[in-house]
């Protein structure tokens, strides 16, 4: 965890927010970006780690400029190791404004990482608000803002929804329980 942060020119002492995803207007990073000044007025420790790229990187870029928070906002672009990445953080935001089935909740969730996400659907169906993390309305700064601060000064109970987002992922999503249900899903089909 630490040598992936210090990879990312992190101070060892970061809070980490992290972010995958498209940069596109669907994943909502411009309402992330104007929530950093909020989140940094009460907590200068924390630092944004955006992974991914799309058409909106230099207008994001310059957002973040344009806030004065761009030294503490790590744009990686793609990678390969979004794994390792995930694990260094110490909470996953997803900002979206849609969802189809947003998989990067569910690895998330998976590595065990407290989730923050927008009520829209599909990031509804994996996160109940306050048992497995919190939801936020879609486009609103302010309360997201909100949302991380309470997150990351309620660390125990945001690991606590993390553990229970871990089991429902693992239960729910887990390659075995989705090709049983596929399974069962062909056979109820033939047997039309």
């Amino acid at each position: 965890k630490a040598a992936k942060r210090q990879s990312l020119g992190l101070p060892a002492d970061a809070i980490v927010i992290g972010s995958v995803g498209r940069l596109t207007r669907q994943k909502g990073y411009q309402t992330l970006l104007d929530a950093v000044p909020l989140v940094l007025q009460q907590l200068p420790q924390a630092y944004f780690v955006i992974v991914g790229t799309g058409d909106l990187v230099d207008a994001l870029q310059q957002q973040a400029q344009t806030l004065g928070v761009a030294n503490h906002v790590c744009f990686t672009g793609a990678r390969r190791d979004v794994e390792d990445l995930l694990a260094s953080m110490d909470l996953f935001v997803s900002s979206s404004l849609w969802e189809g089935l947003p998989t990067v909740i569910l690895e998330s969730m998976a590595a065990g990482v407290p989730v923050i996400a927008t009520q829209v659907s599909g990031s509804t169906e994996l996160v109940v608000d306050g048992v497995s993390g919190r939801l936020t309305p879609p486009g609103e700064p302010t309360e997201l803002a909100a949302a991380i601060l309470t997150s990351l000064r309620a660390r125990g109970q945001a690991l606590q929804m993390a553990v229970q987002a871990r089991a429902f992922a693992m239960d729910r999503f887990s390659i075995q329980t989705v090709a049983q249900a596929h399974a069962a899903l062909y056979q109820r089909l033939l047997r039309r």
